[in-house]
């Protein structure tokens, strides 16, 4: 029983990591194509994360935002339903936290107001997917219809804000005054931007496990993404799940957006996002809308996000390579092309 255990994890992890190693391969012929440094654009493009310490601490640092994003993606996907508005809410999140930094004066400590912020960036995520949620809970509209609509609104929504009511007076681009030092989030790899962000995902991830294989609750949620109408013969009502599944997983991506500002920019930016929202369903599909998949997806997609900026120096290849990488590995893994099995048969129904 324990072998087949470990095969049957070991066929997971060959099926997970081949449509990776296709969309490598891919890119690296793409590279041969267009750059005249086609290897030292792959090894920067691979490696760049390692060069050095600030490297290392640079990417960590978007693995924090990444990894959040992807459980966000993961707790909409637990209860059968699809929130494609992550971006969205990550700049609904990452604008409101920037404001309450900025503008709450308040007789208490400034980590207290950092506190705020980032409440303040869940609540901002969780009530920019109230309407979708609503919708799908009450009519059964389709969520991805929704949230997609929002996630186009959200951009267009907090740009009018930086460019006509917060906007930095002395600033030619569209944002926000810096925040406080004393109200940023505590750096861990100086001169890198690695903060105490990581720590607060791992943690979430830790709580997020224990969720849904320790409490009654979390069972409900996966009973109700996997088989509906048996959860509601169990007296589980999938509606409410549903509902309350769809804001956590806007609370979450706000939580990502919020981090990025007191964390990472230090400002409300508009377009600061590489597509750290976007990424996060595809984060979670890629791990298996499971926690520790998708950590290790996380840090795949940090290494490749820090890796095309590194490959954009140091050869003469776009950023964007990495988004064409995305698409590759998403159809890949939504083929399910992929499923390997060793010596084994699957009975037929």
């Amino acid at each position: 029983m324990k072998a087949k255990t470990l095969l049957g994890k070991f066929e997971t992890f060959i099926s997970r990591s081949l449509p990776v190693l296709i969309g490598l391969v891919i890119s690296f012929v793409i590279m041969l194509i267009i750059s005249d440094q086609p290897f030292t654009a792959f090894v920067s493009f691979i490696g760049g994360s390692f060069f050095d310490l600030y490297s290392f601490g640079s990417m960590l640092s978007i693995l924090s935002i990444l990894l959040i994003s992807g459980l966000g993606g993961m707790v909409a996907l637990k209860a059968g339903a699809i929130n494609i508005g992550g971006e969205g809410q990550l700049y609904l999140g990452a604008m409101t936290a920037a404001v309450i930094a900025i503008y709450l004066k308040l007789p208490a400590p400034d980590f207290v107001v950092t506190i705020l912020a980032i409440l303040g960036g869940m609540l901002a995520g969780a009530l920019w997917i109230l309407i979708p949620a609503l919708l799908k809970s009450l009519l059964n509209v389709n969520e991805i219809v929704t949230t997609l609509m929002s996630d186009y609104m959200a951009p267009l929504l907090t740009a009018y804000f930086v460019n006509n009511v917060i906007r930095n007076p002395m600033s030619g681009n569209a944002e926000t005054v810096r925040i406080p030092q004393t109200m940023q989030l505590f750096k861990l790899l100086p001169p890198s931007k690695l903060n105490i962000s990581i720590i607060l995902s791992i943690l979430l991830l830790i709580c997020l496990q224990i969720f849904y294989l320790r409490t009654k609750s979390g069972l409900k949620q996966q009973m109700v993404g996997l088989h509906p109408s048996f959860a509601e013969a169990m007296g589980v009502k999938p509606q409410k799940v549903i509902f309350t599944s769809l804001l956590a997983s806007g609370a979450i991506f706000g939580l990502s957006g919020a981090l990025v500002t007191l964390g990472i920019e230090y400002r409300f930016l508009q377009g600061f996002s590489p597509g750290y929202g976007s990424l996060g369903l595809t984060i979670a599909l890629m791990g298996g809308i499971a926690p520790i998949g998708i950590l290790w997806s996380s840090i795949l997609y940090s290494v490749l996000l820090y890796g095309a900026t590194k490959m954009q120096v140091n050869a003469d290849v776009p950023f964007s390579l990495v988004f064409l990488l995305q698409g590759i590995i998403v159809l890949l893994v939504t083929s399910n092309k992929f499923n390997i099995s060793f010596g084994r048969r699957e009975k037929n129904e």
